[in-house]
Parts: structure tokens; C-alpha cells; sequence
């Protein structure tokens, strides 16, 4: 019997870079519920998506973790010839996807500062054993460091400087990340996360869907952790801006 990870992937690779209808109808539900601000709702929605586009998306999966019944990927999509990192995420009811959001941003073509890209690193999960307390590690993250304010007691969640960044403008290290923070803060661009709705994990990787602002504008966070020894080790991420209007009013969280 597939697993909800196998039946995500089936419509990954057979669905969306296939064009592949026969598997839509059959792993997707006709009700879909999409988060998508540039999607219709309903399976129907993405079908007639299918016949508008000049050709199949080519998708790159890099990681995926499930964690009950939601199902996250991470990877690259290659749409109407833009590049762009991407976090999907699926509910499934039923062995079928009933629910979905994503978050893309552009794919650099250079490295970050320390010659990282937003994808690459390890991809293996380990740990199982540990998803529960990993996933508590970064709700308290999260509220204490994030949504609290509290960033003097950020040290708490790291060992040392050591942080391996993929974030396309910072370098690794904790210092780099509290030195960008702050120039952002200082420009009056700072991160804020005021909403969190989805905390997801599968044994060493743990992702985060939040709202809140960043660069002055309105934006959703899709960040995915690497723990290791009980702190945080390594970070990926996508920030999508979200846009004034939408043909579904289900809202990105």
C-alpha cells in the first residue's frame, strides 16, 4: 500500500510534470481546498491550469517529510522558464490530496556568501525517534525568539556559531544571521513572524509555515530545519510576498 509521501510523489512527477489527468483525478480530491494565491479552487481549477501553460512544469525534489497526514516537499520547479525554490505542502484525506499550499521564491543564480544554494546539503532523515522533541524544540523557537522578541535568548538554540545557512543572502554562522537581522531591523526592514500554522517534522528536519512581515512588506515564511543533538544546525528557507488579490479566498496560512 503507497504511503502518503509515494502517492505526493505520483502526483508530483506523473500529475504536474506530466500533465497526467488520469492521476490528478485519481490521487486528488474534485474539492480541493487551494492556498495557492494564483490558483483556482477545486481539482477541476488545476486541470484547466494544465491547458494554458506552454509546457509541463519540470520539478526537482530534493526532500520530503511526512508527518501523519501532511506531506512536505521541498525542491525546484522550472515554470514558463523561471527557476524558483519551492515548499509544497499536501493534507490528504483517504489516500487522496485534499488540501494544499506552497511557497516560491526565485532561484539565485550565484551562491550565497558561503557558497551555498537554497536546495543543496543533506537530504537523508534520521533520527526518528527524536520528531516529537525536535518539532518541541522549535515551537519554543518560535515563540520565545520569534513571536516573543526575546532574541537575547537565542544562543540557547544553537551549538555555538555553528549554523549552516542556505538562505540566498546570508552567510553561515549565528553571528551572520544576527548581524543581517539586525541591518534589517535598523532599515526599518526587519523580520517579524506574527502568525505560525504549521509546525511539521519527520525525524532530524523540522518545517515551519508563518506569517508576518519582512522587507516592509506582507510575507510567508516556508523554513525547514536540520537538528542536530537537540539544536539547530541547518536552515533552508522561501519567502513569498503575499499578493493583494487572489482567485480563491482561502489565504496562504
Amino acid at each position: 500500500m503507497p504511503s502518503n509521501k509515494d502517492i505526493v510523489l505520483e502526483f508530483t512527477h506523473s500529475g504536474l510534470e506530466k500533465w497526467d489527468a488520469a492521476v490528478v483525478n485519481r490521487v486528488m480530491k474534485p474539492d480541493v481546498i487551494q492556498h495557492n494565491p494564483q490558483a483556482t479552487g477545486g481539482r477541476q481549477g488545476l486541470l484547466e491550469m494544465f491547458k494554458v501553460l506552454p509546457e509541463p512544469m519540470q520539478y526537482q525534489v530534493w526532500r520530503v517529510l511526512e508527518d501523519g497526514d501532511l506531506v512536505v516537499v521541498h525542491g525546484t520547479v522550472k515554470l514558463i522558464g523561471q527557476t524558483f525554490a519551492v515548499f509544497d505542502v499536501y493534507r490528504l484525506e483517504n489516500r487522496q490530496i485534499a488540501e494544499h499550499w506552497d511557497s516560491l521564491q526565485p532561484l539565485p543564480s550565484a551562491p550565497n556568501p558561503s557558497g551555498r544554494s537554497m536546495l543543496d546539503g543533506p537530504t537523508t532523515i534520521s533520527n526518528l525517534d527524536q520528531t516529537e522533541a525536535n518539532k518541541a524544540l522549535i515551537q519554543r523557537f518560535y515563540q520565545q525568539i520569534f513571536v516573543g522578541g526575546h532574541f537575547d535568548q537565542i544562543g540557547a538554540y544553537f551549538d555555538g556559531n555553528t549554523y549552516l545557512q542556505h538562505n540566498p543572502g546570508v552567510a553561515d554562522g549565528l553571528s551572520s544571521l544576527l548581524n543581517a537581522s539586525a541591518a534589517a531591523a535598523k532599515a526599518g526592514k526587519g523580520l517579524k513572524v506574527d502568525t505560525v500554522s504549521r509546525i511539521l517534522g519527520e525525524g532530524n528536519f523540522v518545517y515551519v509555515r508563518s506569517g508576518g512581515e519582512f522587507g516592509g512588506q506582507r510575507v510567508v515564511f516556508s523554513d525547514l530545519y536540520r537538528i542536530q543533538n537537540g539544536k539547530i544546525a541547518e536552515h533552508w528557507d522561501v519567502i513569498q510576498p503575499v499578493p493583494a488579490e487572489s482567485p480563491n479566498l482561502n489565504g496562504m496560512l
